[in-house]
């Protein structure tokens, strides 16, 4: 049973950095966004003015507060600034916080890891593998706003914006495979087992493909406190990530074009881009939820960046019960 979560100072702190990045990357976002679909350079040249070309200073671009200053408009000829700029900023940053609350602080997917740590985990000792999976969740928020707001301004998502999700995704899959849809209870019921040693596979897993072995580790995670032991993942390593990135990038890629011959209308109407971005989450998937995610997109009466940028959530936040479904008839 999930239950809200009261902050102590250190994760507290956590979360205001991780509010204050999202910020920051809101701004860049921005960029992104106006400047891609036009197939402008996104370094060159620096922000300024749409109207009267007068180059932005710096102390204009601290997100949130610039806009509040200038008003929402230009320094010095007064034009209005969009609001989605300002819209873009303050989104990024409460889904940052919202997502390190929701998946990290409360454990929503109920990992392993954190739950092997959990009195500790609550003291703000959060393990590095935990801030590189928020790092991968964050990278796609980014991409999901990215993909809404270009699709709002009726343009195609361009391919180099797929592709790049895709590279990252496979990256972070072969170095740090999904830790899901595995059942926390099947880990967490072999913490007493300590005599066995540590790293030995974990009794009840299998060898299976969507089933990766587990291992102990003794970590220090405070100064002031002795190691203790953390469940890792995966024993397998990057053989893991392979089958992970392979089944579910490639069932993602067969479902889209079968449904594409087809001529299912909501599957037709993605362009390039927008079939790059759902390749990307399937691979990070594993295709028992890549399955129900290109179900999801081919029903949903949705516009299809929206469907894309969105959908994708829906899985992740619904999982711990759907997975239940694949749980029952074996299949995780």
């Amino acid at each position: 049973m999930l239950e809200l979560v009261t902050p102590v100072p250190l994760m507290a702190m956590w979360m205001a950095c991780v509010f204050l990045i999202g910020l920051a990357v809101g701004s860049g976002l921005n960029v992104f966004i106006f400047r891609i679909p036009n197939r402008c350079s996104v370094l060159w040249p620096s922000s300024h003015c749409f109207h009267c070309f007068q180059k932005i200073r710096w102390h204009d671009n601290i997100p949130i507060l610039g806009y509040w200053l200038l008003r929402g408009k230009c320094r010095k000829c007064k034009a209005p600034f969009s609001a989605s700029y300002f819209g873009v900023e303050i989104g990024t940053g409460v889904l940052f916080l919202a997502a390190f609350y929701v998946l990290v602080v409360m454990n929503w997917m109920r990992f392993p890891m954190i739950q092997s740590i959990r009195p500790l985990f609550l003291l703000g000792a959060i393990p590095v593998e935990i801030w590189l999976w928020f790092l991968v969740i964050a990278i796609l928020i980014a991409f999901s706003i990215i993909v809404f707001q270009i699709s709002r301004m009726q343009r195609p998502i361009p391919a180099s914006i797929g592709v790049t999700a895709c590279v990252m995704v496979a990256g972070f899959t072969l170095a740090y495979p999904w830790p899901w849809p595995n059942a926390e209870t099947d880990v967490l019921v072999n913490l007493n087992r300590q005599s066995q040693g540590l790293n030995d596979v974990m009794p009840g897993l299998q060898l299976a493909p969507w089933k990766p072995a587990y291992r102990y580790e003794q970590r220090t995670l405070l100064t002031s406190n002795p190691t203790v032991p953390i469940v890792t993942l995966p024993k397998l390593g990057i053989p893991d990530g392979i089958i992970t990135l392979l089944l579910g990038g490639g069932f993602m890629i067969v479902g889209i074009r079968i449904l594409g011959l087809l001529r299912i209308d909501r599957i037709v109407e993605f362009d390039t881009g927008m079939r790059l971005i759902l390749i990307a989450w399937g691979g990070l998937f594993g295709w028992q939820a890549a399955t129900l995610l290109l179900l999801l997109v081919s029903l949903v009466p949705i516009a299809a960046g929206k469907r894309v940028a969105l959908l994708p959530w829906v899985v992740l936040i619904a999982w711990p019960w759907v997975g239940r479904l694949f749980r029952m008839i074996g299949l995780v």
